[in-house]
């Protein structure tokens, strides 16, 4: 009861202190979470949608040996990435689709922690958080498709990330995952259908990564690049002093 009494004084406390600013305004970095931000209390205020940016500098295709350093051969790479792995991120899934695949496919999880690696079937490699980009760049080249199955995403970086290098990649159709891919760059299929997952890999399988790759790396670059976010910022910032100077 004093847990809820709290949460209410603190959700309130905020309400007041946001609603009174009368120049405040929002952006967001999807389009989901604009929609979501326009049902709350800041309905009354300007929201704006900018997407987060890439740096194509970095996350761009690059040649390697990943299959080589993971000791799989020429085996079908399968890649998740995630700071945290639980069943929201899709780790329930992935073990669920450990199963379905073939012996020719692997699947390669970032992010997971030291306890975490036991518990992994033989078929699922699992590695630990990297702060190397130009490592997960390599990571994202070498990958043969970039699997999200996340339920909850603001944005869907490393989806972006894995586009910008080369990577086709198949998301849930949940929160902000379907914005960032498009037609030729992969599948989006409905959230925790797993036989989906397999299905659209099996596809990728059949018609290659190529036919996917540089769908995918134009259509980061036409909109997800750290330079059109700071454009966007920039202009944002200036149309809005310009406004205060005519008031």
């Amino acid at each position: 009861m004093a847990s809820n009494l709290t949460e209410e004084k603190n959700y309130s406390d905020k309400k007041a202190l946001f609603t009174k600013n009368k120049n405040l305004y929002i952006t967001t970095v999807s389009q989901w979470l604009k929609g979501e931000a326009e049902k709350s209390y800041f309905k009354g205020s300007p929201i704006e949608c900018i997407y987060n940016g890439i740096n194509t500098d970095v996350f761009k295709p690059r040649q390697g040996n990943t299959k080589e350093k993971l000791g799989i051969g020429d085996k079908f790479l399968i890649l998740g990435v995630s700071s945290v792995w639980n069943s929201s991120k899709g780790l329930d899934d992935f073990l669920k689709l450990s199963k379905m695949i073939d012996s020719d496919s692997v699947i390669a999880l970032i992010g997971i922690k030291p306890e975490q690696k036991a518990l992994l079937p033989d078929n699922i490699i699992g590695i630990e958080r990297t702060n190397n980009q130009s490592e997960l760049a390599e990571f994202y080249s070498e990958a043969d498709v970039l699997i999200n199955l996340s339920l909850e995403e603001t944005f869907g970086l490393v989806v972006a990330e894995a586009m910008a290098c080369g990577t086709p990649v198949v998301v849930y159709d949940s929160t902000a995952c379907p914005e960032v891919p498009a037609d030729g760059c992969g599948f989006i299929v409905p959230p925790s259908d797993v036989e989906g997952v397999l299905a659209c890999i099996e596809q990728i399988k059949k018609d290659g990564k190529e036919k996917y790759g540089s769908n995918a790396v134009n259509r980061v670059h036409n909109n997800f690049t750290q330079y059109k976010m700071v454009d966007s910022y920039y202009n944002l910032y200036r149309r809005l002093s310009d406004t205060r100077k005519e008031e």
